[in-house]
């Protein structure tokens, strides 16, 4: 009789103990920075790396999400054509505009369009063939991310992104893009507070005329950075 009584009991405990152990869907909730789900509330946001700095605020507006944000690279992926297209001193401030709407949300995975569109605003010298002052514009750079909840405190990122940019200086006009795909994790620190890592790498490609020649190169692009975000 008592062994009868205890096995409701035991049963009730156990059930309340997998409840209680077993992950909800990050979706569900946290916030993602770098990822393919759009944040569920307003998100403030920094990266720090290689080749740039970057901040901005995820303003979502149901599944679509407008994103306006400031980029400083020290180093710059795009800058030149005919081979030379990694220029380190190449400097440029690109303030711009980013959105992501998503189109998966399904059990663990969450996936988005992302669409950005940066001016270009270079300087410094590039290997002694111009000062390096000029302009330029991203014209789509379309992509798509995909994010993979693991848990309610970590997301799995990754995806690809077509960067297309025209850009003038010093008399020269080139056309620079590129197709790096993007792998990244994002911990969820606390209730508001996000933490993320992403590299990126593929190849680049640029195709232009001035500076006495014209020309089309190939070259890799890399970035690697760290993030922060708070979600309010």
């Amino acid at each position: 009789m008592t062994i009868n009584l205890l096995r409701p009991a035991l049963a009730t405990v156990a059930l309340l103990t997998a409840a209680a152990l077993t992950p909800t869907l990050a979706h569900a909730g946290g916030d993602n920075i770098l990822g393919g789900r759009v944040t569920s509330q307003n998100q403030l946001y920094a990266t720090a790396g290689f080749p740039d700095v970057e901040f901005g605020v995820h303003l979502p507006f149901g599944k679509f999400e407008v994103t306006p944000n400031f980029r400083f690279a020290f180093a710059d992926n795009g800058y030149g054509y005919g081979g030379y297209g990694f220029g380190i001193g190449a400097l440029s401030a690109q303030p711009g505009v980013a959105a992501r709407w998503q189109l998966l949300d399904k059990d663990h995975w969450s996936g988005s369009l992302t669409l950005s569109f940066p001016i270009i605003l270079s300087f410094g010298g590039y290997y002694g063939y111009a000062s390096g002052v000029g302009v330029g514009v991203g014209l789509f750079h379309p992509g798509f991310m995909v994010t993979y909840a693991i848990s309610d405190q970590v997301d799995l990122d990754f995806g690809a992104e077509l960067t297309d940019d025209l850009r003038i200086a010093d008399g020269a006009v080139w056309f620079s893009g590129g197709v790096p795909l993007k792998f990244g994790a994002e911990f969820h620190i606390a209730d508001k507070m996000q933490l993320a890592a992403r590299f990126e790498g593929g190849p680049g490609f640029s195709a232009g005329a001035g500076w006495g020649y014209s020309g089309v190169g190939v070259y890799p692009i890399v970035r690697g950075v760290f993030a922060f975000g708070y979600s309010f």
